[in-house]
């Protein structure tokens, strides 16, 4: 059924590109290998078109994806959002957005505190770069006044991926029916800049409760607390620290991005640190390292490091290699990818 499909497939996503504002193509190969098994060979190619719009008081976006693999064709739905701006009272503006949209209430660098309306306590794939994810919502952010902000969401349980396989397909279900609030006050102070309160439920009679702060010291300082009710309750805490180091010099400018994160799960009893650095020497050249370690009190300890490192090629292409390890199931990848922008 994938072979029947690929060539339609293809045509499709080669042609909307035609259709849209643009489009991201990138193309993926590497070697993975685990334990004593044999090194497994994958690839895979991406397009993701995509069609913007704005006026004065209306904004959206329509993002497609297209992803064909060794094993499997995937299509789905990443973004198809309008955001409206309404007048409101006193002069201030309430901003409503509905469609699948990415959520990111959760405060961060590392592990996010806040973002309770997702299934999972979330945390970001790579420091300092923001992991949101897109959920079918309708939401509602408006401006109280004196630094103070209240948005409050409805996720919708809507599938929006469909998978190929030689077995068959397969629908993907959405996040789980939730609604929540946020309330957010931004501070002028030197070193407190914002406080945030936020709380749902879920369709499985989950209530999130959830505290953050964002500081900043010499390191910029975000952490908090979360907590789940439910028969296994979660309590949930994380502090994390960032620090950028410019160097300047006649011939040369460096910047070193310092990462400290800790992340305590009180209820299972399970901690995790994670140190990690960021190296731009170039202005087209980044290096990215982190090592995560995982603790608990049932004598369960693990360790990961992940790297990338990632080039400019040019305005509209650029490349990066991936590395990973995980030392408890003496796993090993290693991708590289190459990303284009049209």
């Amino acid at each position: 059924m994938v072979r029947k499909l690929i060539p339609a497939l293809l045509l499709i996503a080669l042609s909307l590109p035609l259709f849209a504002s643009g489009a991201d193509v990138s193309i993926t190969g590497g070697v993975i290998k685990s334990g004593n098994t044999d090194a497994l060979i994958t690839y895979a190619a991406e397009v993701t078109p995509y069609y913007t719009f704005s006026d004065q008081n209306l904004k959206g976006e329509i993002r497609g994806d297209l992803i064909l693999n060794d094993t499997m064709v995937i299509l789905s739905l990443k973004r198809a959002d309008f955001r409206f701006r309404l007048p409101s009272f006193g002069g201030k503006k309430v901003t409503l957005t509905a469609g699948r949209s990415p959520l990111s209430w959760g405060l961060g660098s590392y592990y996010r505190i806040g973002d309770v309306l997702l299934d999972d306590m979330s945390s970001n794939i790579k420091a300092g770069v923001s992991d949101s994810r897109n959920v079918w919502l309708l939401s509602a952010s408006q401006s109280l006044g004196s630094g103070f902000n209240l948005e409050a969401a409805a996720v919708l349980p809507i599938p929006s991926t469909v998978t190929f396989t030689q077995a068959g397909s397969m629908i993907t279900q959405g996040e789980k029916a939730a609604i929540g609030a946020k309330l957010k006050k931004s501070l002028d102070t030197k070193t407190l800049k914002s406080v945030q309160l936020s709380a749902s439920y879920s369709e499985d009679k989950v209530t999130s409760l959830a505290a953050a702060f964002d500081a900043s010291l010499w390191f910029d300082i975000t952490g908090g607390a979360e907590t789940k009710f439910r028969a296994g309750n979660d309590i949930r805490a994380a502090v994390n620290m960032t620090k950028f180091i410019s160097l300047e010099g006649e011939t040369v400018s460096v910047q070193l991005g310092l990462y400290l994160a800790g992340e305590f799960d009180f209820f299972k009893k399970e901690y995790q640190a994670c140190t990690a650095l960021s190296l731009t020497p170039t202005e087209r050249l980044t290096l990215y390292l982190a090592i995560t370690n995982s603790f608990s009190e049932g004598g369960y300890s693990g360790l990961d490091a992940y790297s990338t490192l990632s080039f400019i090629i040019s305005d509209s292409v650029r490349a990066e290699t991936v590395f990973a390890y995980t030392h408890n199931e003496d796993a090993f990848t290693g991708m590289l990818t190459l990303k284009s922008a049209f």
